[in-house]
């Protein structure tokens, strides 16, 4: 297990994103939420931003973030209207 200070590396990554799947009982995800879970899992940058369309299964990258790091992560969805 990764230090949550410093993340995983990116060759730890597979081992996380497995263990964040059978955490939420999935078999896959989409390669975009993917990419947006190996940036904030390998902590490559304080903040991230990942804007994605209703539907998109961005609370599946929620679970997955709080399982995998065990500690705690300020995530912020907004509801846009038109």
């Amino acid at each position: 297990m990764a230090d949550t200070e410093r993340g995983f590396s990116e060759e730890e990554f597979p081992t996380a994103l497995a263990e964040g799947l059978r955490y939420v009982k999935y078999d896959s995800l989409k390669v975009e939420q993917i990419g947006c879970l190996r940036q904030v899992i390998c902590l490559r940058e304080d903040v991230q931003l990942a804007v994605q369309p209703t539907g998109f299964g961005k609370s599946l990258i929620y679970q997955i973030i709080s399982k995998v790091l065990e500690c705690l992560r300020v995530i912020r969805s907004c509801r846009w209207r038109q």
